[in-house]
């Protein structure tokens, strides 16, 4: 991919994920999705068709990130993003799209019929379907950047910081599963996570800018996580390319990315 392309997708793909999504309808403050969608249902659609092409091009973003990277943390990096990718667009395409399309043909019906339909929107928005797509995009995503965290990761402190990913994983599921996702507790844990990885590189902020941008917008793509994930992914991004330092021996054996030398 010719170099400015490259650049384009790298840095714009995180900064119109985080800014579109700024304007994301949070339906947990409504008593029902359809309540939710009632009177922002157009901007729903216009969001969800944006995130369409926007979630595979952070997907996209991710792999060009990491692409001259190898070694077993950056090809577990790799095979996430390719799952991501997919998984994450048809959660988009099935939730998003889906479900607003319901409430905007929902609109006109009357009040008898309304009563009918509207529990139905409801059990299409949180179906297993719906959820399980939800769950393995969250996870592959959050799998991809707290692998490449550890590869960035100088060879000598991957272990601690595979282990810390694992816990910064457990967060994302956890998180959502207890409904404790933006709680004072889950945001203790999450900032000592981070914490911990940083002081593991010696203050270098890369792979805790990646750990970040895996639990934040593995947890959702919603405000504030979502856009804070994507603040996080571009940070990273532009450390690296400003770093400017070309990672030795990169097709002989695993290495260390550029601005990760211990």
């Amino acid at each position: 991919m010719k170099k400015v392309l490259r650049l384009i997708v790298l840095f714009g793909a995180p900064l119109l994920v985080g800014t579109i999504n700024l304007g994301h309808p949070v339906v947990s403050a409504y008593p029902n999705v359809y309540h939710a969608l009632l009177h922002q249902g157009g901007w729903w659609l216009v969001l969800h068709f944006l995130n369409l092409a926007a979630f595979p091009l952070l997907g996209l973003a991710a792999y060009l990130l990491i692409e001259d990277w190898r070694g077993p943390a950056a090809t577990v990096s790799k095979g996430a993003i390719a799952a991501f990718i997919p998984l994450y667009a048809a959660f988009d395409a099935m939730v998003g799209l889906g479900t607003g399309t319901l409430v905007q043909s929902a609109r006109t019906l009357p009040p008898e019929q309304l009563a009918v339909v509207e529990p139905i929107i409801q059990a299409y928005w949180a179906s297993s379907t719906a959820n399980i797509l939800a769950t393995l995009g969250s996870a592959a995503w959050g799998i991809s950047l707290l692998a490449a965290a550890v590869a960035i990761t100088p060879p000598g402190r991957r272990l601690a910081v595979t282990a810390l990913a694992v816990v910064g994983f457990a967060l994302v599921g956890w998180g959502v599963a207890s409904g404790s996702s933006g709680t004072l507790l889950w945001w203790g844990a999450v900032a000592l996570v981070a914490l911990a990885v940083l002081g593991l590189n010696r203050g270098r902020p890369v792979a805790t800018l990646l750990a970040l941008a895996a639990m934040l917008f593995g947890t959702t793509h919603v405000i504030p996580y979502g856009p804070l994930g994507a603040a996080c992914f571009l940070a990273a991004a532009l450390w690296l390319q400003l770093s400017q330092q070309p990672a030795a021996d990169t097709k002989a054996r695993d290495v260390t990315p550029a601005g990760a030398a211990s």
